[in-house]
C-alpha cells in the first residue's frame, strides 16, 4: 500500500513523513527513527475518518516496522478517549508501558505503547 510512495524528508533529523491521497482516501503516518531514547517512535497515525475499518491502519503500521527494520524496539502514545485506536495496535503486538495524565487534555491519559521488533 505505500511501497510506491516517496517519503518526505524532513529538515529534522530523522523525521519521516509519508503521506498518500487515493481512492481509499488520505492517509499520513509521520516516523521518528530515533524519537524515544534512541528508538523509533510513531509520532502521527491517521486515516480519513471514513476509510477506517479497512485496514489502512494496519497496513501503515506494517510499513512503520518494515522503515525500523534493524531496531530492537517502536513506541507510539494513544489517547484513552481512543479505544479504537488502542485495540489496533494491541492487535498488531504493541503493549502498554506507561501513562501520562492530563498530557493532550485535561482528564485524559496518554498511553505510551511498546511493540518489539527483534
Amino acid at each position: 500500500m505505500f511501497s510506491r510512495l516517496v517519503p518526505e524528508r524532513s529538515q529534522l533529523a530523522g523525521q519521516l513523513t509519508v503521506h498518500s491521497q487515493c481512492r481509499a482516501g488520505s492517509r499520513v503516518i509521520l516516523l521518528h527513527r530515533k524519537g524515544f531514547l534512541g528508538s523509533p517512535y510513531i509520532a502521527a497515525v491517521a486515516v480519513v475518518e471514513e476509510f477506517r475499518g479497512n485496514g489502512i491502519g494496519a497496513a501503515m503500521l506494517d510499513f512503520a516496522d518494515q522503515a525500523f527494520s534493524g531496531a530492537r524496539h517502536a513506541f507510539l502514545c494513544v489517547s484513552s478517549f481512543n479505544p479504537r485506536a488502542q485495540r489496533l495496535y494491541e492487535q498488531l503486538g504493541y503493549r502498554k508501558v506507561g501513562e501520562l495524565q492530563d498530557f493532550i487534555a485535561d482528564g485524559f491519559t496518554e498511553f505510551l505503547m511498546c511493540k518489539r521488533l527483534l
